[in-house]
């Protein structure tokens, strides 16, 4: 086994508004991310690591890792091949807009809710699981239209299968008080998103202060305020570049940027390209292979 220290993975992430990454490989060092991950060995056998646990592992077994745990994976034999799903919780989380947040996705993130890091071929789930690994990684790799609609089902899929084997004890009908005020703020960030909205404003629709406000707004979204109106703001600048001919210094404005260098510096943080980029691009994004 290796003795290196874990260090924290910065993932590679081609678009950050639909933020997950595969990648092939045949071994991995310690290491942690913010991120969730699944690994399934497609041949051979591994010894995979999460935290302080070590197990054997061999083809057609599946690893799952929540955030920040560290992980590693050594080969056992020569023909070893891997491919890990690396994804963000907000594929999963709805903005707390209803109660799937609170009543499974909150307790799995928060570690309430200790799911199994290592799942066997004999165990009844993991058939079903690899199955919806396989499905997500064939569309994320083939980039068909309606790709992102078909990942996040299978996703739901997936872990609708574990809560219902590995239910979150005393939760399952509770829906927090945080989530339900939170509720009529982020509509009105969804439907205001391109006027000026201050941090207090927006803490004092919730009757809080700004700083506790911070902390249930990252909780409840995985954002702060200022990512989350800049990924609506990219949303709508990407929907009007695509399907208007408006100026691209009109588009920032409309969307809420009042300097088109900063729209355009913003717009490549989570798409990757700029908008005039875009303009001359097929709306089809091309496929994305890391190995």
């Amino acid at each position: 086994m290796t003795t290196s220290s874990p260090i924290h993975e910065i993932t590679p992430i081609p678009d950050k508004t639909f933020p997950m990454n595969t990648f092939r490989c045949q071994n991995f060092e310690p290491h942690w991310h913010d991120h969730l991950e699944w690994v399934v060995i497609l041949r051979g056998a591994s010894r995979f690591q999460v935290d302080g646990d070590f197990v054997d592992m061999q083809k057609g077994e599946l690893m799952f890792v929540n955030s920040k745990q560290v992980h590693s994976a050594t080969p056992l034999t020569d023909d070893t091949e891997m491919i890990a799903v690396v994804f963000n919780d907000v594929l999963l989380r709805n903005a707390g807009l209803d109660c799937t947040d609170n009543r499974y996705f909150g307790s799995l993130l928060s570690n309430r809710l200790q799911l199994p890091n290592f799942i066997k071929m004999d165990e009844p789930l993991c058939p079903d699981i690899r199955h919806s690994l396989l499905a997500i990684i064939d569309e994320f790799e083939h980039h068909r239209t309606g790709f992102e609609l078909f990942i996040k089902s299978e996703f739901y899929r997936l872990f609708g299968v574990i809560f219902r084997n590995y239910p979150p004890a005393g939760e399952a009908r509770r829906q927090s008080h945080e989530t339900t005020q939170f509720t009529s703020l982020l509509t009105f960030l969804r439907e205001h998103f391109a006027e000026t909205i201050q941090l207090r404003e927006a803490a004092r629709m919730v009757n809080m202060s700004p700083n506790y406000f911070c902390h249930i707004f990252k909780k409840l979204t995985g954002k702060t305020l200022v990512e989350y109106l800049h990924i609506l703001r990219v949303m709508k600048a990407e929907q009007l570049l695509l399907e208007t001919d408006l100026p691209i210094t009109t588009i920032a404005c409309e969307v809420g940027f009042s300097n088109v260098t900063y729209f355009g510096r913003i717009f490549k943080k989570y798409k990757n390209r700029m908008p005039s980029d875009l303009r001359r691009q097929e709306v089809d994004v091309p496929t994305t292979h890391v190995m």
